[in-house]
């Protein structure tokens, strides 16, 4: 009996103080003022409770042992404004096999054993108007006074062998319950259980192979790691002084999509879904916030000319968010916005972007301008050429015996100044009169049309596909090969808001 009367002392401790453990509601101002009485009523229903607990143990005396509060129990407690739930062992499984777990509902008004079983776990939806209880061997659904709506077998809600059952959640109006089946420690599925209808989606984890994440059971979506689970101490350490990278991720279970959020080195994120668009996640001392609409993004899958500008912003500032190495899908993005040739309404049409790769460059102001040139696509092959004969006039026109513009034996390309400083400001940052060697000898340039020309008979754009890159100090780096089979590296900076480009240089 004193150890009873021990063991009630304890659980009005925990009344007292209900919201510091795992509560599920927290308490006004008002309420805090209005607990005084409240604990007047727990008293009268601690008393309840223990001769409850006498009754039972004369009525069933085979089972030996004292009432505890099973602390050890990763989740013994949920707290409410006005009822707590706690799981009560009696026995030592240690020493006898006669043993057992019982759920109780304690509050000003109530003082009820709800559930009893061997390995009990439980989880009450935020209105308490359900309780789902499960054991080794199955699950049960209650309503708030303990009594059974549904229960299920294991192999009802999951037939693989050799799993077992683990709660999770309710969503936030309580009508949905989400369990996961365990193998080892490895999730095989996840379950989701609607009240309205007692319908089961069981739903098929490819991805989450740790315990580092957190299911938003309003919407099935979950931010994970691929942090490793450990087993001892030595091969934590390891891990940690290993300094590779993990990273962090979104899984839509609906969908069954996967996406990239961020990566750092050997960190345990913790994430945690604040509500249905955003969570927090810890990166060493700091706690930080992002946005579902800030993982994904896509080309636009069939480009126009004139959504590339908004495209390649788009798609730099969504990776400079995160320092760090690029991940696959980040890099097939990149490349197909680097394709050399976009084909639009059956018309196939250079990359304006692919015209920065024709020629190596430390600065992009030293650009090889012919080069640049020679693949343009905002140029137009003239049906008449009234500045024919001033074409002719220049000292490099090679065509100097051609006395007709109708006799040129290859296209002539027409650019304006205008298409060309607009395309180097949106994608370098610099003006046309910025670059070097625009008016040399071997550009033709006539003042009275403010164009430039050239001569193209063959289709060869600048390409290049990237297969690493890295941010780091909004700094994008990318790496990659030339159609030459030539190393380069391709370096993107932050100006006026906007990633232009800086470098396209060789590397061993």
């Amino acid at each position: 009996m004193k150890r009873i009367r021990c063991l009630l002392g304890i659980i009005l401790v925990l009344i007292l103080l209900v919201g510091c453990e795992n509560n599920q509601t927290k308490f006004s101002h008002e309420e805090i003022e209005s607990k005084e009485t409240e604990i007047e009523q727990l008293k009268s229903q601690i008393i309840t409770l223990e001769n409850a607990l006498v009754n039972k143990e004369s009525e069933n005396n085979q089972v030996k042992g004292d009432y505890t509060i099973y602390k050890e129990h990763y989740h013994y407690l949920e707290s409410y404004a006005d009822a707590i739930y706690v799981i009560i062992r009696k026995g030592d499984p240690k020493l006898d096999d006669i043993w057992t777990d019982t759920l109780w509902q304690l509050g000003p008004n109530k003082s009820n054993q709800i559930f009893e079983g061997k390995g009990l776990d439980f989880r009450v939806s935020p209105d308490e108007q359900y309780i789902a209880v499960s054991t080794d061997l199955d699950l049960s659904l209650l309503d708030s006074e303990g009594n059974l709506l549904k229960q299920f077998s294991q192999s009802e809600l999951d037939s693989t062998k050799n799993v077992h059952l683990n709660l999770l959640k309710w969503n936030d109006i309580g009508d949905v319950l989400w369990l996961e089946s365990q193998e080892t420690y490895i999730t095989k599925h996840y379950i989701r259980i609607d009240m309205n209808s007692l319908h089961v989606d069981v739903y098929e984890n490819q991805f989450v192979m740790g315990d580092d994440y957190d299911l938003d059971p309003n919407t099935g979506q979950i931010v994970y790691s691929d942090y490793p689970v450990f087993f001892d101490e030595e091969a934590l350490k390891a891990y940690q002084e290993s300094q590779v990278s993990t990273n962090l991720y979104y899984y839509d279970l609906n969908l069954q999509k996967k996406a990239f959020v961020r990566a750092a080195t050997t960190t345990r994120f913790s994430p945690k879904w604040i509500s249905n668009d955003q969570f927090t996640y810890h990166e060493g001392s700091e706690i930080k916030t992002s946005k579902k609409e800030d993982i994904f993004f896509e080309p636009v899958p069939e480009v126009n000319l004139s959504d590339l500008p908004e495209v390649w912003q788009r798609t730099f500032e969504h990776i400079s968010r995160y320092e760090g190495q690029l991940t696959n899908q980040e890099i097939n993005v990149i490349n197909t916005l680097f394709q050399p040739m976009y084909d639009v309404s059956n018309l196939v049409i250079v990359n304006p972007i692919s015209c920065f790769f024709t020629s190596e460059y430390d600065q992009v102001e030293n650009l090889d301008f012919v080069e640049f040139l020679r693949y343009f696509p905002y140029g137009q092959v003239p049906d008449t050429l009234p500045e024919f004969n001033e074409l002719k006039t220049l000292e490099q026109w090679p065509f100097t015996n051609i006395n007709t513009f109708m006799n040129m034996p290859v296209p002539i390309h027409k650019y304006s100044f205008k298409d060309l400083n607009e395309t180097l400001i949106l994608y370098a940052g610099i003006a046309l009169d910025e670059i070097k060697g625009i008016y040399d000898d071997e550009v033709f340039y006539l003042s009275s049309t403010h164009a430039f020309y050239n001569y193209t008979s063959d289709f060869a754009p600048g390409y290049f596909q990237i297969t690493s890159g890295q941010v780091k100090d909004s700094v994008i780096t990318l790496y990659g090969t030339t159609n030459e089979m030539i190393n380069r590296q391709l370096t993107l900076v932050l100006k006026d808001n906007q990633y232009v480009i800086q470098s396209f240089k060789s590397y061993e």
